[in-house]
């Protein structure tokens, strides 16, 4: 075993279960384990075998790994109303041949046209279901445009002031042109009935949250299964370890039982064949005490694996419980046991989340039944110039304004797909209220029994204390009489037998009483209090 993770358990008083989840384990005994070297003996109390399991339980590893992933999704639906910056740039070229032109008369020039856009724009969602798009583009345009003199009148006015030059045998005269294209605008878009109040990304979202809600409620169930079960096999681990003594106890007396035979025998008071009878009880109990041994082991190797990550660093290492089985009763009451349960389960919470859940889904459902209504609008400024900074300082000076306005109405005519969706979103919700009412229902239930089971338990341990009491009176009584030629050892053997058996019906039932208290707590969703620890989710 590793000192060095026995001394980091000594001074642990937080201990951080994941990212956001903070887990304060209170009121621990410190655990003087650091000096212990390896294959040798650790004595554990109840409270340090919990606490090995908080950090080292591999379950709980497991388990608290779920709210994470929830909480990754959550922020990932929320991904949707992140604006998207775009940049933009390209560079065009076309080289178009002289064709005829429907709208002229006549045939339109060859021309060569350059481009070269260069444009920004942001686009995103509001969540009340707002698109908008805010958008400028920047194009350079460079022209050159050839006119056959044989066709085109060089000097009409259409040619004032653009003389660039004529080809070298002045057949084509060649114009060129530089300009600035600017756009400046803002669009935006809302549904006014259909996904307005709700739509399929906000209903995202919220069932998100409640994911995350929900399985942050599941890791708290698991890992008050988890402490239970810790206790559960501590409580069974001291009954084995003292169900040993109780059969090393009855080899003794069977030794005392076959010595005293043998002396009754040497003086002839009894047939030799009660000494085989005797011999044979020995060995019965010898029997007996070596599968309490066996079970001894187990029970230590189960509770080894609930407390460790690295079972192979236990191997060599024996463990011992440094408790003793005892009977502190507690005071019960089924009612105030229901409203605990009721309140704190968190089984029960995370069902109550599961017809929210139902609810969130019903809504966007009834949503969708109305007709869409979409309201969109745009506004912006253009401007060409022979500059970028002329047509920039333009648009600034709002030059060539242009705005539009529309309406979009959309009505399925039957809307089948939509009513019957919704109608089963009801049964849903339903269904969900259903489940919450039984699993109240049955709480109570098993919260009762519980109840009752501590308190028939206790006193079951009072009347399996008098029992033994009154059969070590009985034997020892058999002995006195055996002494002196009163009674058979036949009749001393059945006695050794009833007290045998009603010491580990003593301890069954400190067993269970123990388990059945820590039980209780775990039906009240009280097992993180019994044991001093608080769970906070950030």
């Amino acid at each position: 075993m590793r000192v060095n993770e026995f001394a980091n358990l000594k001074s642990q008083a937080r201990l951080s279960l994941l990212p956001g989840l903070v887990l304060l384990v209170l009121l621990w005994s410190a655990l003087d384990l650091a000096a212990q070297p390896s294959n040798t003996t650790l004595r554990l109390s109840l409270r340090q075998c919990v606490g090995l399991a908080l950090n080292h339980n591999l379950s709980i590893q497991i388990g608290q790994l779920s709210p994470e992933q929830a909480r990754y999704v959550l922020q990932a639906s929320r991904g949707i109303y992140d604006p998207v910056l775009s940049l933009s740039a390209a560079a065009t070229s076309i080289d178009q041949p002289a064709q005829f032109d429907p709208k002229k008369t006549g045939t339109d020039a060859e021309y060569e046209l350059i481009q070269d856009p260069v444009g920004a724009s942001l686009n995103g969602r509001l969540p009340y279901g707002l698109t908008y798009g805010l958008s400028s583009i920047a194009t350079y345009a460079h022209v050159l445009t050839y006119f056959p003199s044989n066709i085109f009148n060089l000097n009409g006015p259409s040619f004032a002031g653009f003389v660039n030059g004529f080809a070298p045998d002045g057949s084509i005269f060649i114009r060129g042109t530089n300009a600035w294209f600017q756009t400046t605008g803002l669009t935006l878009s809302q549904p006014l009935l259909k996904d307005f109040w709700i739509d399929i990304y906000r209903t995202t979202v919220q069932v998100n949250k409640k994911n995350l809600e929900i399985s942050e409620l599941v890791f708290k169930q698991a890992f008050m299964t988890n402490i239970v079960t810790v206790e559960t096999n501590y409580f069974e681990l001291l009954r084995a370890r003292e169900q040993i003594k109780v059969q090393q106890k009855s080899l003794e007396l069977n030794n005392q039982l076959l010595s005293e035979v043998r002396k009754q025998v040497k003086t002839g008071t009894l047939a030799p064949l009660e000494i085989t009878s005797a011999e044979s009880a020995v060995e019965s109990t010898r029997s007996l005490l070596a599968g309490a041994e066996g079970y001894y082991a187990i029970e230590k190797n189960i509770l080894k694996n609930l407390i460790s990550d690295r079972l192979h660093d236990w191997m060599s290492t024996d463990i011992e419980p440094s408790e003793n089985l005892i009977a502190v009763n507690v005071p019960t009451d089924s009612r105030e046991s229901w409203m605990n349960a009721l309140s704190r389960r968190p089984d029960l919470l995370a069902a109550r989340l599961g017809v929210d859940l139902a609810d969130i889904n019903l809504r966007y459902l009834q949503n969708q039944l109305y007709p869409g209504l979409v309201a969109s609008g745009s506004y912006g400024f253009q401007e060409e110039m022979p500059s970028f900074s002329q047509a920039f300082n333009q648009l600034r000076n709002g030059a060539n304004a242009y705005y539009s306005a529309s309406l979009l109405f959309s009505l399925p005519l039957a809307n089948i797909a939509a009513r019957n969706t919704y109608q089963g979103g009801k049964v849903a919700k339903h269904q969900a209220s259903l489940i919450l009412t039984k699993m109240q229902q049955d709480i109570v239930t098993e919260v009762d029994n519980a109840v009752k089971t501590v308190q028939y338990t206790y006193q079951q341990v009072g009347a399996t204390r008098k029992a033994r009491e009154f059969a070590e009176e009985a034997l020892n009584a058999q002995m006195k009489l055996l002494v002196v030629g009163q009674v058979t050892p036949f009749i001393v053997l059945e006695f050794q037998r009833n007290l045998t058996t009603a010491r580990s019906a003593e301890l069954l039932a400190l067993a269970d009483f123990n388990k059945a208290k820590a039980h209780l707590a775990f039906t009240e969703g009280a097992t993180l209090d019994a044991q001093g620890i608080v769970l906070k989710v950030h």
